[in-house]
């Protein structure tokens, strides 16, 4: 609680986006209770049970227009071993923000729900804490014999188009995309193994996901 507390006081611009989304949540309820008034959508990935946590607040800002903010972070460990000894894991933790603009289209459609497509940019840190390997895949040692560990960092920016939908059953929503984007990383050595390798690797990717979320 102490910690949280020192983010708010350290950060004005979170005390304000809290404070709009309080008044957004009041202003909701207190206005007529139909899908018409409903602007915003607060959604999480279904991956979260897997330590994989990515939260979104949507917010209609006309009848076919939209913006998304997003933020996610998670890690993945990678035992290793030498010699039938177990060692220290290997650790690879990713925090990235989004940014989404959205066009809602079709006659059924008003934002926040409906048939949607737009554009995107993310901004990610990503970091490695692990053992360094050769080109063989071996364990390299220093001059005394010890396995040398060491923790990089990489920052990748990702701009790219999406198309999906969103649907809502009373205030419970579900939303669906697909994406192609293209990822610029801070450094050309991309991290290994693969789902560390895919974040951080310089081209073309592609995103696809699933939100379950909440109108109101």
């Amino acid at each position: 609680m102490n910690t949280l507390l020192q983010l708010f006081m350290k950060s004005p611009l979170l005390v304000l986006a809290f404070a709009y989304f309080l008044f957004n949540i009041a202003y909701a309820q207190s206005a007529p209770d139909s899908v018409a008034n409903r602007k915003n959508i607060v959604s999480i990935s279904p991956l979260a049970a897997l330590g994989h946590v990515s939260l979104f607040y949507e917010r209609a800002f006309s009848k076919r227009g939209s913006i998304v903010g997003g933020i996610g972070f998670g890690s993945e460990k990678y035992p290793r071993q030498t010699n039938g000894t177990d060692l220290m894991s290997g650790r690879f933790q990713y925090r990235r923000i989004t940014l989404e603009g959205r066009h809602y289209f079709g006659k059924q459609s008003r934002a926040p729900l409906g048939f949607f497509t737009g554009g995107y940019g993310r901004f990610a840190q990503l970091s490695m804490d692990d053992y360094t390997f050769d080109d063989k895949g071996q364990y390299v040692r220093n001059q005394t014999g010890e396995l040398v560990r060491e923790k990089r960092q990489i920052y990748v920016a990702t701009i790219g188009g999406l198309i999906g939908a969103q649907l809502a059953i009373r205030r419970i929503t579900l939303g669906t995309l697909v994406g192609l984007h293209v990822q610029i990383p801070s450094n050309s050595t991309a991290f290994t193994p693969s789902f560390a390798e895919a974040l951080s690797t310089s081209g073309l990717a592609a995103r696809l996901g699933v939100t379950l979320g909440y109108l109101f």
